[in-house]
C-alpha cells in the first residue's frame, strides 16, 4: 500500500489552521510521505530497562527517523504535529507498525515497541491486516508493544478502548506514553487496561524546581501502578534521575543515562564500551 493523502481517516474534528500554518504543515506532511513512499524510514531504538543491572531490556522503543533527499535525518518534531493537525496520521502509523512487525520477523531475540498517535487508536479496517498477521504469528505478537502517544486528543474513548482490546486480543501489549502531560486523563488510564504506562520525563526534571516535586513523582508512580502492571519512568538522564525514580517506587526506566537512541546495526547499552551512533 502506498501512502496517499486522499485516504479517508476517522478522526476528531481538525483544528482550524490559518493559511500560513496549513502551507507549512502540508510541506512537512509531503516530506514525511515522500520519504515513506521511497522507503526512507529508519528506526532509532532506545531500550526500556529494569532489573538490578538494567542490562536486560523490557523492550526497545522504535523511534521513526525519516531521511530527506540528501540523506539527512528528519526528526519527528518536523512532521508529527503537522500530520496530526491535518488528520493524516493513520497511514504513517500503519507504516510504522508494519515495519516494526517486519523487524520482529527477522530479529527473534528482541521485543520492540512503536508509537501510534491517539488519532490512530481506532479499531477499524486500517488495522485489520496488521492484527490478522499478529494473530497468525503469536511469536511476534508477544514481542510487540504499541505505544499510544498523548500529543493529540482521542477521537473517541470508546473507539480507543476497542483498539486497545484489539491489540491485546492479537497478542501484543499496549503502553500509554508520556502519561501526566498529554491528553489522556487518569480516568481513561484507569479503564484502558493497558499493559504499560510510561510517566513523562518532565516529572523527573521538575522534581528539583518544585518543593514537592519528589512527592508528586512518588504519588504519580503509585497512582499509575494501580492502572497497569508495569510503570516506566522516562527521561532518566543522569544517576540522580535514576535514584529519584527508584525512590518514587519505579522499577522500569528509559532515558539517555542507559542508552541514547541508536540505529539497530550499532545498538549497544551501558554495559558496552564501544562507540555508538547517537541519533537525537
Amino acid at each position: 500500500m502506498s501512502a496517499h493523502f486522499g485516504e479517508t481517516e476517522k478522526i476528531a474534528p481538525l483544528v482550524e489552521l490559518d493559511p500560513g500554518q496549513y502551507r507549512m504543515d502540508m510541506c512537512a506532511a509531503a516530506l514525511a510521505y515522500d520519504a515513506l513512499n521511497v522507503g526512507e524510514m529508519r528506526f532509532a531504538e532506545q531500550a526500556v530497562v529494569g532489573g538490578e543491572r538494567y542490562d536486560r531490556p523490557l523492550y526497545h522503543e522504535c523511534l521513526a527517523r525519516l531521511l530527506d533527499p540528501d540523506g539527512a535525518v528528519v526528526l519527528p518534531g518536523t512532521y508529527i504535529a503537522a500530520l496530526e493537525r491535518l488528520g493524516l496520521t493513520r497511514v504513517f502509523d500503519w507504516y510504522v507498525v508494519r515495519e516494526t512487525i517486519r523487524q520482529l520477523e527477522y530479529r527473534h531475540d528482541v521485543a520492540m515497541g512503536c508509537n501510534v498517535s491517539a488519532l490512530s487508536a481506532v479499531d477499524d479496517i486500517w488495522w485489520t491486516s496488521a492484527f490478522a498477521q499478529l494473530r497468525r504469528r503469536p511469536d511476534i505478537a508477544k514481542r510487540l508493544v504499541i505505544e499510544i502517544t498523548e500529543n493529540a486528543t482521542l477521537p473517541s474513548v470508546t473507539d480507543a478502548m476497542a483498539f486497545i482490546s484489539a491489540v491485546q486480543g492479537a497478542g501484543a501489549r499496549v503502553a500509554l506514553d508520556d502519561f501526566g502531560v498529554g491528553h489522556l486523563c487518569p480516568d481513561f488510564a484507569g479503564e484502558a487496561n493497558a499493559d504499560i504506562v510510561k510517566i513523562d520525563g518532565s516529572y523527573v526534571r521538575n522534581r528539583l524546581s518544585n518543593d514537592d516535586g519528589q512527592d508528586r513523582l512518588r504519588d504519580l508512580v503509585s497512582l499509575v501502578g494501580k492502572f497497569a502492571p508495569i510503570v516506566v519512568v522516562e527521561g532518566i538522564e543522569i544517576a540522580d534521575d535514576l535514584h529519584a525514580a527508584k525512590a518514587a517506587g519505579a522499577k522500569y526506566f528509559q532515558g539517555y543515562y542507559f542508552q541514547a537512541p541508536v540505529f539497530p546495526d550499532r545498538l549497544v547499552n551501558r554495559s558496552h564500551t564501544i562507540e555508538r551512533e547517537e541519533v537525537r
